[in-house]
């Protein structure tokens, strides 16, 4: 995508099928238990932050008042193609577990979009 006031590129914003879609897979992975998750993730908001550590961009480190704090990039902030790599790797280790639920099957039939 190119930026209309300076004339260079930039990134394509995600779009709102790749987020159905990714939050869809997530809830699925989560009320089936498909995905083996850390023992401290309790409940899907700390399933969602694990996604995203595990599939993600890089966790980014910040120094603040002499502290260390490790930032999880948000959705809302993903461009398009960390999306897709979200879902690809998210899809790769659904796939690689073999049991695939009837709802995660239409989740990924519906997925043609992103």
């Amino acid at each position: 995508m190119i930026c209309p006031h300076c004339g260079k590129r930039i990134n394509e914003p995600g779009t709102d099928p790749q987020n159905r879609g990714a939050h869809a897979l997530m809830q699925e992975c989560w009320s089936t238990g498909i995905l083996s998750s850390p023992e401290d993730v309790v409940n899907f908001g700390q399933f969602r932050t694990w996604c995203k550590k595990v599939y993600g961009p890089p966790i980014t480190t910040q120094i603040i008042g002499g502290e260390e704090y490790h930032i999880v990039k948000s959705w809302a902030f993903y461009t398009k193609k960390q999306r897709q790599s979200f879902i690809d790797l998210l899809l790769a280790d659904i796939y690689q577990t073999g049991d695939l639920s009837k709802k995660m099957q239409e989740i990924i039939r519906g997925m043609n979009d992103y």
